[in-house]
């Protein structure tokens, strides 16, 4: 996801045109813009080769294709990972949820072995170059 740099009038005219508390600001600025609004869901599972039988990794009612990039950040580290038939692969291993790869990719910068909301932590690289936490997919 790309940062921007805004004035203040700038930002206060995207939260006056804020239709529902949850809209995000590029949903938002998309509708300003004229653009269509970007499904997410539709965009991974269309960008991602899903072919040879490559199971899609699913759980709490996200599903991201294989193929799909992830990344989190500790210690001042981008971490990377990526959907490979049907599991989370991080460093080699497999994980069937995001949470134990969160805490291992943390111990690997030398964090502490505790406990970790990896919905929060890891992000989907979509096609438009921009992230997404997962847990806002559910």
């Amino acid at each position: 996801m790309k940062t921007i740099d805004i004035d203040i009038e700038v930002h206060k005219r995207i939260e006056a045109d804020r239709t529902a508390f949850e809209e995000s600001e590029n949903e938002i600025l998309r509708r300003l813009l004229g653009l269509p609004k970007f499904d997410c869901h539709q965009a991974i599972k269309g960008n991602f080769d899903e072919s040879g039988g490559r199971a899609a990794w699913s759980s709490g009612g996200v599903s991201l294709s294989h193929g799909s990039q992830l990344e989190m950040h500790y210690g001042g580290r981008k971490i990377e990972a990526k959907i490979d038939d049907g599991a989370i692969l991080y460093n080699g291993e497999r994980y069937k949820a995001p949470s134990p790869a969160a805490i291992k990719a943390v111990v690997d910068c030398g964090g502490p072995p505790a406990a970790r909301n990896g919905w929060n932590d890891w992000s989907v690289l979509l096609p438009n170059g921009t992230k997404r936490s997962i847990s806002s997919m559910r």
